[in-house]
């Protein structure tokens, strides 16, 4: 089963950590050009004050979108990079589980 939960999680595992660091990329280069009028303090607390309501401010909109632009930049197997390990991964979580409630 692992191997089969590894082709459906892989991309969306890498999709969900591509958005994340684009979404951080993004916040990083909105503080280092604000550093230069306010002190770092000043824009951390800021940024957490602002953050829950501003809208995403990264190249992906969504993880469609992100998909899209990854699949057509880099091709379409760059969506399972990490697959191996993932599936490791995948494994000792079903395995467990199979363990522990399936006896």
């Amino acid at each position: 089963g692992a191997p089969l939960f590894g082709i459906v999680t892989t991309p969306e595992n890498f999709l969900k950590t591509q958005m994340q660091l684009d979404n951080v990329q993004s916040k990083r280069e909105e503080l280092m050009e604000s550093k230069s009028q306010q002190s770092i303090s000043q824009t951390n607390q800021t940024l957490q004050k602002e953050y829950p309501t501003k809208q995403p401010s990264g190249r992906f909109t969504n993880s469609f979108h992100c998909a899209k632009t990854l699949a057509s930049t880099h091709g379409a197997t760059v969506l399972y990079t990490g697959h191996a390990i993932n599936t490791i991964r995948e494994a000792a979580f079903v395995g467990t589980h199979f363990f522990c409630y399936e006896r």
